[in-house]
């Protein structure tokens, strides 16, 4: 049985993948004091070379600016949320024992809430998403009669028809259409309180 001095833990033997053991040894006692009992592991194990691969490494010694161009390169490739969430696992794991590679990784979770957020977020692009949809919804235009049309009238009702518009079983419709159509509708509200149109041709939505 290794003993152990004060500062440090006893790291148990292990066989390698080649079948090589590697036997018990004792090594600095970093984080807080002593091993980390298992019901508070609760963290899972960050991925091998998951941020190291787009040059997020070396976090001491590397200068912001470049850190922060390899999280842009991260996020565009595996997605903001993904790349949060692997960030600020590494910089929990390093609270205790690297209080300085903590600092500045919570310094770039900053940065990347601020700068990159408002851009990848799953929010923003849902919002690039709907405005992309409306610019595509194609306008619908009131039809315009020609100036100095005369309003017909209606006998059974005595009243005028204004211009663009059509009596519709009893009542006056104001027509539409699309643009680069000739195919009329009109607006009326259905049975459960929505906006509808229907066509005067006889083709009608759904009520």
């Amino acid at each position: 049985m290794v003993t152990c001095k004060v500062g440090q833990i006893r790291r148990r033997g292990y066989t390698r993948a080649d079948g090589t053991y590697v036997k018990a040894v004792c090594v600095k006692d970093t984080g807080l004091p002593g091993k980390t009992p298992a019901r508070r592991r609760v963290l899972p194990k960050p991925i091998k070379g998951a941020l190291g691969q787009y040059g997020y490494t070396n976090i001491k010694r590397t200068p912001a600016t470049v850190r922060r161009q390899a999280l842009t390169k991260a996020v565009k490739d595996a997605g903001y949320a993904t790349i949060m969430q692997r960030v600020n696992l590494v910089a929990t794991y390093n609270k205790n024992s690297q209080p300085e590679v903590h600092r500045r990784m919570k310094s770039d979770i900053t940065w990347m809430r601020r700068h990159l957020g408002p851009v990848y977020s799953a929010a923003a692009e849902k919002t690039r998403n709907r405005s992309r949809s409306r610019s595509r919804k194609p306008a619908v235009a009131a039809i315009k009669q020609p100036k100095g049309t005369r309003s017909r009238s209606v006998t059974s009702r005595k009243q005028a028809i204004p211009a663009g518009s059509k009596v519709v079983a009893g009542k006056v419709r104001k027509l539409y259409k699309m643009p680069g159509s000739k195919t009329k509708f009109y607006r009326y509200k259905g049975t459960d309180g929505k906006l509808k149109k229907r066509y005067i041709t006889g083709r009608s939505e759904p009520r």
